[in-house]
């Protein structure tokens, strides 16, 4: 026990401090995409409003997106602005999961 501490100390000991990094503002790279639901064009403009955003990268085949759907529903619900972006998936099977467990998403 005492020669882990030690060696955890000296494998520690050399790592630099971090700072805390500064608020800065940073630039989304151009893009345009068409939204799954409404099919019109969805361009980096959806960031430059000045509220925050989460942006859910998801596919109704993905194990773990189902498993935080209701999550994002929660989050939705209290007022969180959710951009989900479908990822390699098919688009009819994309609208019917958000049609069967309830769209989360703004875009």
């Amino acid at each position: 026990m005492i020669a882990f501490a030690v060696v955890a100390t000296i494998a520690l000991s050399d790592r630099p401090n971090v700072e805390l990094s500064q608020q800065r503002n940073l630039s989304i790279p151009e893009f345009t995409a068409t939204s799954l639901l409404s099919g019109n064009d969805v361009t980096q403009q959806v960031f430059k409003k000045e509220q925050y955003k989460l942006l859910n990268v998801w596919a109704s085949w993905c194990g773990i997106c189902k498993r935080e759907h209701e999550e994002l529903l929660q989050l939705a619900e209290l007022g969180v602005v959710i951009i989900g972006l479908n990822y390699r998936d098919n688009n009819q099977a994309a609208r019917e999961y958000l049609s069967s467990k309830r769209n989360p998403y703004t875009e």
